[in-house]
């Protein structure tokens, strides 16, 4: 009789249990290394999803250079990333190449997205432009005889040489444009379970994961790898698991973020041109004025207290409330 290994343990406290589970993991499976500070930065879905354009990425990046970077807004090697989500592909690899130069010009290291095991046009009948022999009817996951659909994407097979050759074409362009970390989303889709696989040798969800992740690994390995929408395990393959939501365009959006205590906090932002903005914070009941400049830009800076909260900031540009969040300042 044989079973994949079992962990069996009692703990009086369940995070204990969860880190002796980690680390009885990292034992068989090492995690994958990174000797540099935790990425820290901005992401484009959130606010631009499929609006997103060469020239607004280009803005964001110099954005963060002019008004966060120099007011801490980096990790310990004080470097932040700008990392363009879905809706990259409307740029020429011209274009990102550019945004690469222009990201390192300003201190930053640029980010990229992919999805390496899904078809979001879900066309049986479309050529696989990195394999034109195939289509994608030929790479689909199949079960009862009926593509594996999930979150609106067709599965394809981790397994099939098209994928191959689909992360072979991408990590080429990546390279190429100068690409230093990559966001993979929806990796379920790649241990869905199936009929069959193209390797006759693989019959569950997470053997096809498995080997699809070794492949991944081949092509992007030297980059850094953040999975999406994934398996907990295996986990050997990225340098990390995306584990927060997406942080969209409205303030009211930002609720119990993280300040530092003891600071001073910069808010910038935009109003009509002559507007006075005010900053009432909870944490002692003071107010911080700014006029927006000629060219709609302003700038307060806020003392913060001692670690604790939750405290409430609020934003009125004149007499209107403009927004209102909740903030948690870190030790």
């Amino acid at each position: 009789i044989k079973s994949p290994k079992v962990f069996l343990g009692f703990f009086e406290d369940w995070c204990d249990g969860l880190e002796a589970y980690a680390k009885a993991n990292a034992v068989i499976a090492p995690p994958k290394a990174w000797e540099k500070a935790v990425p820290f930065g901005w992401n484009s879905w959130g606010a631009l999803q499929f609006n997103l354009t060469y020239e607004k990425a280009m803005e964001v990046s110099d954005y963060f250079k002019e008004n966060l970077q120099n007011n801490h807004f980096v990790n310990p090697d004080q470097t932040v990333y700008i990392g363009l989500d879905s809706g990259w592909d409307c740029m020429n690899e011209e274009q990102l190449k550019s945004f690469i130069e222009k990201c390192k010009s300003n201190g930053q290291i640029g980010g990229i997205y992919w999805t390496p095991f899904t078809d979001w046009a879900r066309d049986p009948e479309r050529t696989v432009d990195a394999a034109p022999e195939y289509k994608y009817k030929d790479i689909y996951l199949y079960a009862n005889g009926k593509p594996q659909e999930l979150d609106g994407a067709y599965a394809v097979d981790p397994t099939h040489p098209a994928v191959e050759a689909m992360m072979k074409k991408t990590s080429g362009l990546f390279h190429r444009a100068g690409f230093e970390y990559v966001k993979m989303d929806f990796m379920t889709h790649g241990a869905m379970e199936a009929d069959k696989w193209y390797n006759p040798e693989i019959t569950t969800g997470i053997q096809g994961y498995n080997y699809g992740m070794k492949l991944l690994n081949q092509y992007f390995g030297d980059m850094y790898i953040n999975l999406s929408i994934s398996p907990v395990f295996p986990a050997q393959y990225a340098q990390s698991r995306r584990i927060a939501c997406d942080a969209w365009n409205q303030i009211k959006d930002t609720d119990n973020m993280v300040i530092q205590q003891n600071s001073q906090l910069t808010l910038p932002g935009k109003a009509k041109a002559g507007k006075q903005v005010t900053v009432k914070v909870s944490w002692n009941h003071e107010k911080y004025t700014a006029k927006a400049s000629a060219d709609g830009h302003f700038s307060i800076e806020v003392p913060t207290p001692p670690a604790g909260g939750p405290y409430q900031i609020i934003v009125v540009v004149m007499a209107y409330v403009n927004s209102r969040f909740k903030v948690v300042l870190h030790a």
